[in-house]
């Protein structure tokens, strides 16, 4: 084969050589796009659902927005119910600690200071609790007034009755006939079981109960109290501070029963 000859065969060697190297990499665009189309269509199409959720998740926190929280209402239910029991046990300890400083150990020969010493422990009670119906957080607005109005009116005559017991132990009359006789009637209270009070849990559904149901007893315990000693001491004050405590207690008591009613 001539010179000529072969070069022409090594050029139309290249040439072909070329086009299928230019084929191939046509072939390998065209296949691209194809692969790449699917895939873009993918993502679109599984977008929407994507899309189309974040906006269903979107609406449903804002109609979650409107809905009442069961887990807020039970929260509530739990503290309301703690706060009741807290109270309840509380109010147990008053009484208790009431119960043993309202008995007579020593006789003082004075129905009318007998009867002061009794009601001193009495009034702290009653303050006392008052005071933790209002820490725990009671409801009523008209049982907050009350109790904030027990807090200062037997403040003022837990004052005044000291003053009384200091002075008529020093300079009071006696009569041993009319304490015996207040005494034993006194006594009753405790034998008879007079001083039991509401401290059952189940017994209150709510804080606001427990204490009315609790203080219109405790109430009534003073005015009986009251009631007696006017039967057995001639002391003035002492008269009048009883029959003040008979009327506004007893008023107090007829406001707690509606309130509750």
């Amino acid at each position: 084969m001539s010179k000529q000859a072969r070069m022409w065969l090594i050029g139309i060697i290249a040439a072909l050589v070329i086009i299928l190297l230019i084929a191939g990499i046509a072939s390998n665009k065209k296949g691209g796009k194809s692969g790449t189309e699917p895939s873009s269509l993918v993502q679109e199409t599984s977008g929407s659902p994507l899309t189309a959720g974040s906006g269903n998740a979107e609406s449903g926190k804002a109609s979650k927005g409107n809905e009442t929280d069961p887990g807020n209402s039970q929260g509530s239910v739990a503290e309301g119910t703690d706060a009741l029991n807290r109270y309840l046990t509380e109010q147990a300890s008053i009484m208790m600690t009431m119960k043993e400083e309202m008995l007579i150990r020593e006789r003082s020969g004075s129905a009318a200071v007998d009867f002061l010493k009794g009601m001193i422990p009495h009034h702290e009670a009653a303050i006392k609790m008052s005071e933790s119906y209002l820490n725990y957080g009671g409801a009523s607005e008209e049982l907050k007034t009350l109790a904030q109005n027990i807090i200062k009116t037997q403040k003022d005559e837990l004052t005044q009755m000291k003053g009384m017991v200091s002075e008529y132990e020093k300079n009071g009359p006696k009569d041993d006939a009319n304490e015996d006789a207040y005494l034993e009637k006194y006594s009753e209270m405790f034998s008879d079981d007079s001083m039991s009070h509401h401290i059952n849990p189940d017994g209150a559904e709510h804080l606001d109960q427990a204490f009315a149901e609790g203080m219109m007893m405790h109430h009534q315990m003073a005015v009986d109290m009251a009631k007696d000693i006017l039967d057995y001491t001639d002391q003035k004050e002492v008269r009048e501070l009883a029959q003040t405590i008979i009327e506004l207690q007893e008023k107090e008591i007829s406001q707690m029963e509606k309130l509750i009613q």
